[in-house]
């Protein structure tokens, strides 16, 4: 594994398009030196493994959205097209942080909705009592439907029309990510087609 972990202030602040593709290009640079690197030791498969998801979504999006680059899916794709040597399998750590862990003290967490879209997450979250209005309100955004369905998505759509419950905490964890790996499966297919590597795997 070539685990980054989390990249962390990655694109979280408003950059302009060129500033982010400066910063891909370099992480892309060092990671093609890397592959260079271990790809004569003999591993079977190497597996680039990151996220630029966020710690915490701050409560001033309780009525908006964060939006935040996936920038450890633009380097695998671009490590792709450059045509290594060894397929590189793509790996991140769904729709949750890399260093979070359980808190020992009982925690009321927000409602919140996280999924990815071809090039960036999109973070949504609420006032403790405001589930249902969360899921209309991610309902309404065009961007979600982008994946195809699946059963997260059902539940989400479930919430909004008053069908299922509003859910709490592991719900939603299980929930966003059903619908984060049923999307990124997709689009690592899609990639690895593209390319026309798929039956190296």
């Amino acid at each position: 594994f070539l685990d980054l972990g989390a990249l962390d202030n990655f694109g979280h602040k408003k950059l302009a398009g060129h500033q982010l593709e400066d910063e891909v290009s370099a992480l892309v640079a060092e990671m093609w030196a890397a592959l260079n690197t271990v790809s004569s030791m003999g591993f079977r498969c190497i597996v680039l493994q990151a996220s630029n998801l966020p710690d915490k979504v701050p409560p001033r999006f309780n009525d908006s959205c964060m939006v935040v680059p996936r920038a450890e899916l633009q380097v695998w794709q671009q490590l792709i097209a450059r045509g290594a040597g060894q397929v590189l399998r793509f790996g991140d750590y769904a729709i949750v942080h890399p260093r979070q862990t359980d808190s020992d003290k009982p925690v009321v967490p927000p409602p919140r909705v996280r999924f990815a879209t071809q090039d960036a997450y999109r973070l949504y979250r609420a006032e403790v009592d405001q589930a249902r209005s969360l899921a209309g309100r991610v309902c309404e955004d065009p961007a979600y439907y982008a994946a195809g369905d699946s059963w997260g998505m059902q539940e989400v759509r479930a919430s909004a029309g008053g069908f299922g419950g509003p859910g709490a905490g592991p719900q939603w964890v299980a929930r966003d990510t059903n619908h984060h790996l049923e999307w990124t499966a997709a689009l690592v297919r899609q990639a690895l087609m593209r390319g026309g590597r798929l039956h190296e795997l």
